[in-house]
């Protein structure tokens, strides 16, 4: 067998006449060994060529790229690329060096489940970071990049709520090119955050509606919502106290035998999975959920089997004209958000005033909000096995109080091992 050692010698080689196939064993100075081989045979009357290793242990031939007739020079192509990808690594790999910021991220989301959560990232990076990425490189991603889109982002009017946002897909980016491109160089500090980008120029918070409805309001509007699937995803979130897109994004892969739903990290705004003790209350409406039966996929799923849109619930809350009042008592309607503060500020209420009295810090736990103290969640952290008996007890009287029972008629620690 003829050995190749030359991109030229490869570009000469030819099928004997009198011969069907030819092979040749290739060399590539500092790339391969003679364990490659091009084939070139004959497909509808014209040679074509092929590269291929022979397969360990049956030696059969294993062809690398397309099996369809291509000229020499395409098959060299090929080969050259795919030996490239299996031997070098990062920014050495010619795949990687095409790679784009908006390619990547496309490649990122297309890894993801299609949820009405991912869906808004995908319109979030399509209408204000990706105009500004032009055609920047996956392995040229670092900190002074990010800058310049950012800043782009900021200047052609991108919403101050999202900017965060743009930051987060950058990090999740930079652990994308790390995990599946070997490009180690493109990790962002995890502590990258707006602040060291803008600086004082970062869009200080804008101030929050305090709106939230009274216990006999609240009731009120869970009995006025509708008996069908947009209503109950309403109704989960009232008695959860989680966001919304968080309630809308829920899986029933998340559901443990609706004893815990546990929301990923990746779903959660403070990037930490969140695990929300499930009752009878929770349980009830979760049985009405359309895909309850086959227990997959979504479980509150539009009408075209697709993620409800972001823009439902507050829809539906504007249909019902529900109302609350700020701390000045001028009268608001409520949004989704809302209906989580109201839920928070109602299950702190004491048993003298009607309430369940759970404690502020628990409730902050409950309902997945940013801890005041940096301490409360590592004490968390230390003693989660005492925490996770505490939020049981603590779902369970929220139960209790809401369906008006006896203390121990939900029986709060019933799932303690």
């Amino acid at each position: 067998m003829q050995i190749l050692k030359t991109p030229a010698q490869v570009l000469k080689a030819k099928r004997p006449p009198e011969q069907k196939v030819a092979s040749f064993a290739v060399v590539i100075p500092g790339l391969t060994t003679a364990g490659l081989y091009l084939r070139i045979d004959t497909w509808k009357g014209e040679d074509r060529a092929r590269y291929y290793l022979p397969h360990p242990r049956t030696g059969k031939p294993v062809f690398l790229g397309s099996r369809e007739r291509m000229t020499v020079v395409e098959a060299y192509a090929a080969m050259l690329t795919a030996q490239a990808d299996a031997l070098l690594h990062g920014d050495q790999r010619p795949s990687v060096a095409r790679v784009t910021l908006d390619n990547a991220f496309n490649e990122w989301m297309a890894s993801r489940d299609k949820t009405p959560t991912n869906e808004l990232y995908r319109s979030f990076w399509r209408n204000h970071f990706a105009p500004h990425c032009d055609r920047l490189l996956l392995k040229d991603l670092d900190a002074a990049v990010v800058t310049g889109v950012i800043r782009a982002a900021q200047e052609a009017g991108c919403p101050r709520t999202v900017l965060p946002r743009g930051v987060w897909f950058f990090k999740q980016l930079s652990i994308y090119a790390e995990v599946n491109h070997s490009l180690k160089g493109a990790r962002l500090p995890p502590d990258f955050q707006l602040s060291h980008i803008l600086g004082k120029d970062t869009p200080a918070p804008s101030g929050q509606r305090q709106v939230t409805t009274d216990e006999a309001g609240f009731r009120d509007l869970f009995e006025r919502l509708p008996n069908d699937t947009e209503g109950d995803a309403v109704r989960f979130l009232m008695l959860t106290g989680t966001r919304k897109m968080e309630t809308l994004g829920m899986d029933w892969s998340e559901i443990d035998d609706l004893k815990t739903w546990t929301i990923p990290a990746e779903r959660m705004k403070q990037g930490e999975p969140h695990t929300v003790y499930l009752t009878s209350m929770h349980r009830e409406i979760l049985r009405r959920s359309p895909t309850y039966k086959k227990c997959t996929g979504l479980v509150w799923p539009a009408k075209n089997g697709h993620g409800m849109t972001a823009n439902r619930p507050n829809k539906l809350l504007e249909k019902l004209k529900a109302t609350g009042t700020d701390d000045n008592g001028e009268i608001h309607r409520l949004t989704p958000h809302d209906l989580r503060r109201s839920f928070a500020t109602l299950i702190r209420a004491s048993e003298d005033e009607g309430g369940p009295g759970i404690d502020a810090d628990l409730v902050d736990l409950m309902t997945a909000h940013n801890l005041k103290a940096d301490a409360i969640r590592d004490t968390y952290q230390r003693q989660a096995k005492i925490y996770a008996a505490a939020l049981r007890r603590a779902w369970g009287k929220v139960s209790n109080w809401w369906q008006k029972l006896e203390e121990d008629a939900e029986e709060p620690m019933r799932h303690i091992q």
